[in-house]
């Protein structure tokens, strides 16, 4: 592999010119306009000079006379050196260094000689020399061509040879004029004729401060200004035309100012373009140019703005990944990730994207992800203002709860009868009903298959609300619909068969016209077996989840990765409850997990291995007769090892627009691991109860750096 320079000598500092054009991102991007020929509508140039070393093309020629390329006046010189003059350690570079120079001499013989009311040289060029220039760099394949010259309009020789060289794809650039006039000069306003095929690029000055070119004489006093975009605003666009950096025809360096200087400048950006970018159209060129000018005033002044080269080699518009349709936005998140994953980092895992000019660009896939969002467990925790309503009519029961909004009253969750334990959270709602004496079924709303299973088993819940039990989450936010399930015993065992569907809800803040208060919802479904066992004190459990998701995995939205592809995942729980005595109650959980990627996008398949846990000790009648303290540690649904195959854009042949694909890796195994510790005091007060809440989670999310989660809640219940 080869070392990329780092643009911080001398030399690119004093390149004034490339510098506040933004050039430096283009060198890093291996652009430099190699292999891109540039036409020079000039005085001329000293090819002797070491600016252009081996640079000069063989076709360059006197188009006036029979001088030789040779310059006179100087005015050429510096103009090919601030475009393309080579990087070697001495002076300045120009813009596209490593181009190659075609001189069109064009100045009248003795011309340049003469001097202006300024004492600058007075080269004067014809019509039929400039229509011959612009004829040779079409006949010769230049892509760009750079006239710094101005003045009244060209005639039909002019015109017609202009309309030729943009016929055949040549972007000329023409420097706006320096005469402080509020449109360019007339020379320059064949941009708006439509002979120039919209390839022709009018070029302004401003100064290092970025405000309009203003030019004085040695005592000060002003002399002319560049002129403004005005009627040629569409065309317009403005780079350093003040104090530029050159050389003159003898090698000695001065600073110069005029649009003649801007102009090369905004040429070498065509010549960089040109070579980075060889399926680009020119006016694929042009259009890219104008639209990433930075805005810097109004457009009657500054036309489209001021050139800005870096925001040229960044990835605009609508991108996809290569050799796809998978959509990518370079402006916000593509990939978000669950609370399971959490913190997953990635390293290395890249692709190649096009932009919407067809550009192929790396693109770091970690660069778009989002990491897990939990929200405020404990405000979402206590937002439960409702009123209960249990009724029992034989071997059904049924329980809502009314909850008063500022909607008005609504049916907001429901509590079972037999488990309204005053201690704990109200549970989604459910309808039971005993089929036979052995036979139990259950509806539920709003309700997951493991609330709903818990119900079936007669389980209660000892008050937490932040920590929970291994098997009371998949590891992501999500809202449950319906869950239907049936419980049977059968010699001393129970059968449990649960069926669930939901959403699984995805936070994404750059969708919010799409989505309510920033989630969506993404459909999951899920069937599970278990069996119960009592031994004595001591009961036993386990239960396997199929857990099928269509457009997730584990709750994560990974677009970029795998399109609308989902997953399928099993889980495994196993647990034990110990009674050892009579106010005691340990309970012990694993969730054990495989989830499978489904293949789609750029993701080849991939196997996710996760697991939960928790352990609870309880304990009644510890301070009175009718009190509980319950204590519980466990980790929540977390991400152990695994991550998604892909099949990613290696390499892009501008030439075929053929993609090269690599075999990648996407990390979805977190650095933190959320441990959640806490304490609930339950103990009858005022006709109702006093709940008492402490916590502590350790990275919450599964997220390293997030700061550890500490609260206390106390709350008071009454019943109705």
């Amino acid at each position: 592999s080869c070392t990329v320079p780092t643009f911080s000598t001398t030399e690119d500092l004093n390149s004034n010119g490339a510098l506040q054009a933004n050039a430096t991102t283009a060198y890093t991007n291996k652009a430099t306009g190699s292999g891109i020929l540039v036409g020079v509508i000039d005085s001329g140039v000293n090819p002797v000079l070491a600016e252009f070393t081996g640079k000069v093309d063989s076709r360059s020629t006197d188009l006036a006379g029979s001088r030789g390329i040779g310059d006179d006046g100087g005015h050429g010189t510096a103009v090919s050196d601030v475009l393309l003059g080579a990087r070697n350690g001495v002076g300045i570079h120009g813009v596209a260094f490593d181009s190659t120079l075609l001189v069109a001499r064009t100045d009248d013989p003795g011309s340049c000689a003469m001097k202006d009311a300024s004492g600058n040289p007075g080269c004067t060029h014809g019509d039929v020399a400039i229509a011959a220039g612009l004829d040779l760099a079409r006949t010769s394949g230049a892509k760009v061509v750079n006239i710094s010259l101005g003045g009244s309009a060209g005639g039909t020789l002019f015109t017609d040879a202009i309309n030729r060289a943009t016929a055949a794809g040549i972007i000329v650039v023409i420097s706006a004029g320096n005469d402080a006039t509020s449109s360019p000069d007339p020379f320059a306003q064949v941009a708006n004729n439509a002979a120039s095929h919209g390839l022709v690029i009018v070029a302004g000055g401003v100064d290092s401060s970025h405000v309009l070119s203003v030019y004085t004489d040695a005592s000060g006093k002003q002399i002319g200004a560049s002129a403004a975009a005005g009627n040629s605003a569409t065309h317009y666009i403005a780079a350093l035309g003040s104090d530029v950096r050159s050389i003159d025809q003898h090698g000695t360096s001065f600073l110069f100012g005029g649009t003649s200087f801007s102009a090369p400048i905004v040429a070498g950006a065509v010549a960089l373009l040109e070579q980075a970018y060889p399926n680009l159209t020119p006016t694929q060129v042009v259009s890219l140019l104008f639209s990433t000018a930075t805005n810097i005033g109004a457009s009657s002044t500054y036309g489209n703005g001021e050139l800005n080269i870096a925001a040229a080699f960044h990835a605009q518009g609508a991108a996809s990944v290569a050799g796809t349709q998978i959509p990518v936005s370079i402006t916000s998140t593509n990939v978000s990730l669950s609370s399971a994953m959490g913190d997953a980092t990635q390293t290395g895992a890249s692709t190649l994207i096009l932009d919407s000019y067809g550009r192929a660009f790396s693109y770091d896939l970690g660069s778009g992800v989002r990491t897990a969002s939990r929200p405020n467990l404990l405000s979402s925790a206590l937002n439960t203002q409702f009123r209960s309503r249990t009724q029992a009519a034989g071997s059904a029961s049924i329980a809502l709860s009314i909850s008063e909004g500022t909607g008005g009253i609504q049916i907001n969750r429901l509590t079972l009868n037999g488990l309204e334990d005053d201690r704990a959270r109200a549970v989604a709602g459910s309808i039971i009903s005993r089929l036979t004496p052995d036979t139990l079924a259950a509806l539920g709303f709003s309700e997951t298959g493991a609330q709903l299973t818990a119900e079936l088993g007669g389980d209660h819940s000892a008050g937490f609300l932040i920590a929970g039990r291994a098997d009371s989450s998949n590891g992501f936010d999500q809202r449950a619909q319906t869950a239907l399930g049936v419980r049977r015993d059968v010699h001393h065992f129970g059968l449990t068969l649960i069926a669930e569907s939901g959403n699984a809800q995805v936070y994404d803040p750059q969708g919010l016209s799409q989505m309510r208060d920033g989630w969506r919802g993404y459909g999951y479904g899920a069937a599970s077996v278990g069996l119960d066992h009592k031994i004595g004190r001591l009961m036993l459990n386990a239960h396997l989840t199929n857990l099928v998701e269509s457009e997730t995995i584990l709750g994560a939205r990974l677009g970029t990765l795998n399109a609308k592809s989902g997953a399928r995942s099993w889980l495994a729980d196993m647990g034990a409850t110990l009674t050892p005595a009579r106010d005691w109650r340990m309970d012990v959980a694993l969730r054990q997990g495989w989830t499978q990627a489904d293949a789609g996008g750029i993701v080849t398949g991939g196997l996710l291995r996760t697991r939960a846990w928790s352990v609870d000790v309880e304990r009644d009648h510890v301070f009175n007769a009718r009190d509980t303290l319950a204590f519980r540690i466990a980790q929540p649904l977390r991400v152990e090892r695994g991550g998604l195959n892909t099949l990613v854009a290696s390499d892009y042949d501008y030439a075929s627009l053929r993609t090269s694909y690599a075999p990648g890796y996407f990390n979805l195994t977190p650095t933190g691991r959320e441990l959640d510790v806490e304490t609930a005091y339950t103990r009858p007060f005022a006709g109702g109860a006093l709940i008492t809440n402490i916590y502590l989670r350790r990275d919450p999310g599964n997220i390293a750096l997030n700061p550890d989660d500490v609260g206390l809640a106390l709350r008071f219940s009454r019943p109705f």
